[in-house]
């Protein structure tokens, strides 16, 4: 009884730490690992992600901030703007510049351990209204979620092109 006794005990210690290092596999994903998971460039999030596209392209701030999250931290690079920043910002560039954006790319990533992200890449490209001068760099872009909209809006890319144009006007 006291063979049996100890058994049950070890088990019931065991059990917990075996099962809580487990991870979620989302169905599709390749493997078991925490940062792999699963592509979907159809979801609602990655179809907001297009429409925030879209709305920066038709100069549409409004449209903009229907997707984002009024306390939604916004970066360019390591830069933090608050969101009526950056939609004053998306007014003032297509002021400065006709704007397009070469063959976006969005897709969502749901990781097994729970992470989702947004994930956008283009080439922005843009045509000085004053002077004709034209520039020319790419874009990555990751958006995270909160109750539909968006919390994190991340930019990456080389502000040096777009200063130096931006200095000519």
């Amino acid at each position: 009884m006291k063979t049996l006794s100890l058994r049950i005990a070890a088990i019931a210690l065991l059990l917990p730490a075996m099962t809580s290092c487990a991870t979620t596999i989302r169905p599709g994903a390749p493997n078991a690992s925490d940062w792999s998971g699963v592509i979907d460039a159809e979801d609602e999030r990655s179809r907001g992600g297009r429409a925030v596209l879209d709305a920066y392209l038709a100069n549409n701030p409004a449209a903009m901030g229907a997707w984002i999250a009024d306390d939604a931290e916004i970066w360019f690079n390591s830069e933090l703007v608050d969101k009526a920043t950056f939609l004053a910002g998306v007014s003032e560039r297509h002021e400065q510049f006709e704007i397009s954006l070469s063959n976006p790319i969005v897709t969502t990533m749901l990781y097994n351990n729970g992470a989702v992200f947004t994930n956008l890449w283009t080439s922005w490209e843009g045509v000085a209204r004053s002077s004709g001068a034209e520039v020319e760099f790419p874009v990555q872009m990751y958006m995270t979620w909160r109750d539909g909209k968006i919390a994190t809006f991340m930019h990456f890319f080389d502000p040096g092109p777009l200063d130096e144009a931006i200095e000519s006007l």
